[in-house]
């Protein structure tokens, strides 16, 4: 069966559901569409290099805090939205496959902290490498000035969040 596409979802509520029709915002059924498009891209990268979700979620979350700034089980799984049970699981996967380490934590001898391996290091780089092509070619289809405005409309949009971060546009 052919994937439908958002257009004809839009389609469907307006025919169909038309009491919500007139309360929806169609621009967040094109966004959810284009994040499980990226998704997509994703999991099929993470899959091809042997790792399943919520493992490179933590070793994304380890190489973003810093090759060298060991996170707690309990940070990773907080800020990750993992049960702690769940945590525990990945990380003795990850063990096993001797991508992270676990460290004594010298501040509180009761916990321990997680730390990337070099072979840790190596294979999060090199699936992340891969997320950034597909990305890049999905995003192929606008110029730099499109970019720019996407940019500029997120910010604007996220802005609610707090203070937006300048950053996404002034790369270098």
């Amino acid at each position: 069966m052919e994937e439908e596409s958002v257009y004809q979802t839009l389609e469907l509520i307006k025919e169909n559901w038309p009491e919500a029709w007139e309360r929806i915002v169609p621009e967040v059924i094109l966004f959810y569409r284009i994040e499980e498009q990226l998704q997509q891209t994703v999991e099929l990268e993470v899959e091809r290099c042997g790792l399943v979700s919520g493992d490179f979620k933590v070793l994304f979350r380890l190489r973003v805090c810093g090759v060298d700034s060991p996170q707690s089980p309990t940070a990773l799984y907080k800020n990750l939205g993992l049960t702690s049970g769940g945590m525990t699981k990945i990380l003795h996967r990850l063990e096993g496959r001797g991508l992270v380490a676990r460290l004594s934590n010298s501040a509180d001898r009761r916990s321990t902290l997680v730390k990337l391996t070099p072979g840790g290091i190596e294979l999060i780089e090199r699936v992340f490498s891969g997320i950034v092509v597909c990305d890049q070619r999905y995003f192929s289809v606008l110029d730099e000035e499109e970019r720019q405005q996407l940019s500029r409309l997120f910010e604007k949009l996220l802005c609610r969040e707090g203070k937006p971060w300048e950053g996404v546009r002034d790369r270098g």
